[in-house]
């Protein structure tokens, strides 16, 4: 009798388990912030983050935003794609996410 209960408990439990992890993936918040992580980590297939950090250290303080935008002209359309899918996944999710009031006014 004792181990009929134990395996009906697991089998319970195990549905519940599953039942919330359903749950959880299916939020808006943990969505958004898994396409913004596959979409960079997608992305260093494409681009050699430490090469990039390292050729800005080498421009001026003054010409780093024209390297920039000159370095995104000539860059293959892939990363471009990534880019916007991690930067919409971004200002999509602060819409999604409920922020606490913090100041009441």
């Amino acid at each position: 009798m004792e181990k009929a209960a134990i395996k009906l408990k697991k089998e319970i439990m195990r549905r519940v388990y599953f039942a919330y992890s359903l749950r959880v993936i299916t939020m808006p918040a943990v969505t958004h912030g898994a396409v913004f992580v596959v979409s960079l980590f997608l992305m260093t297939y494409f681009v050699s983050f430490a090469d990039v950090f390292k050729n800005i250290m080498h421009v001026e303080v003054a010409s780093v935003i024209p390297y920039i935008f000159a370095s995104l002209l000539n860059t293959e359309i892939w990363t471009l794609v990534l880019m916007g899918v991690a930067i919409f996944s971004l200002l999509s999710l602060r819409i999604k996410v409920n922020f606490p009031n913090l100041v009441k006014v």
